[in-house]
């Protein structure tokens, strides 16, 4: 292992059963050329696919860069972050998912060049390809972007950029300062606030920190993976209502702010949509559960009269633009 003080990044990679994939992502990491030493921080979440095995291999063959974290059971995809980021000894970080891959091997290297010339930024982020199971682009995903949890329009991300429901760049764009390193705040709440979803907080302590810079290149590809059978929150979401349980993690982030910085922070647009979206899935299947989702978000919004009217709103308006225009046009609020 290369002593503490020479590694300049730390390369966090998250995996849990994703032995097809995970070769083609760690040769896009030992691809980058660097002028710096690294070291790669995995944490499987007790995978069962033979994705350990993998790894193993891995660490024999690279045993000065590799640190393996292998779960022994399930302990949720932010929590192995959260450890893996405690555990970084440099001076910058730099992840990864293993079923996506960086595809430019000089990304790494134009992270953190940027970093070191501009000290006024806590982290940078770039453009990224999304692409399918097999690795082709996916066409409609990759033109006419708007903003999502992929892609970032604009050149700066901050604390603002934020409340209003923004990310700053897909997880795999991401090179930031070791802002984990003797933090004043309490950086727990990345596993707190979402046993499975991280990117929202992730921006937020990146953005309570400092700017977020957004390099106009694509140098990474983001798997999107969307089969029933797989476990990721887009495959998990299909198959049970969950808006609830976002609606209650942007809560979360909310009062986090409030109590650690002592500033107002509300997401509230970014919840309307939500709590929209829940009221219309209740309209289309008139369920107990989805009921329930509706007015658990209704209960956890703080503002109970608003919110109830904005459920109400949203199904009279699809009603009536049903049966009056014969049109599914979206709900204005």
């Amino acid at each position: 292992m290369q002593e503490e003080t020479l590694i300049q990044v730390s390369i966090i990679v998250l995996t849990y059963n994703h032995a097809a994939y995970i070769r083609q992502a760690i040769d896009s990491i030992l691809m980058q050329k660097v002028n710096f030493n690294y070291e790669i921080l995995v944490g499987d979440d007790c995978s069962t696919d033979g994705s350990q095995e993998i790894l193993k291999e891995y660490e024999s063959k690279y045993p000065q860069i590799f640190r393996l974290f292998l779960r022994e059971t399930n302990i949720g995809p932010t929590k192995n972050l959260f450890q893996l980021y405690q555990s970084a000894n440099g001076e910058y970080i730099a992840q990864l998912e293993s079923d996506d891959y960086w595809s430019d091997e000089c990304k790494l290297q134009k992270q953190i060049d940027f970093l070191n010339q501009n000290e006024e930024y806590i982290g940078c982020s770039h453009l990224c390809t999304v692409v399918d199971e097999d690795g082709e682009a996916i066409l409609e995903k990759n033109q006419n972007q708007t903003d999502s949890y992929w892609y970032y329009s604009k050149s700066e991300y901050t604390l603002e950029d934020c409340e209003k429901g923004k990310y700053p760049g897909h997880f795999c764009s991401m090179a930031f300062r070791n802002i984990f390193k003797n933090s004043q705040h309490d950086f727990s709440i990345l596993y707190r606030a979402h046993n499975f979803i991280g990117d929202r907080t992730i921006g937020l302590l990146l953005s309570i920190s400092g700017k977020v810079y957004r390099i106009d290149e694509s140098m990474s590809c983001y798997r999107l993976v969307e089969k029933k059978e797989k476990g990721n929150w887009q495959s998990l979401a299909r198959k049970k209502n969950r808006r609830y349980e976002e609606y209650h993690y942007l809560r979360q982030l909310e009062k986090y702010v409030q109590k650690e910085l002592h500033q107002d922070f509300q997401m509230i647009d970014t919840r309307k949509d939500k709590l929209v979206c829940a009221a219309v899935v209740l309209l289309n299947n008139k369920s107990f559960e989805n009921l329930k989702v509706v007015l658990l978000m209704i209960l956890d919004s703080g503002r109970i009269l608003q919110s109830m009217k904005l459920a109400v709103s949203a199904i009279v308006q699809k009603i009536y633009y049903r049966k009056i225009f014969g049109e599914d046009k979206p709900v204005k609020f």
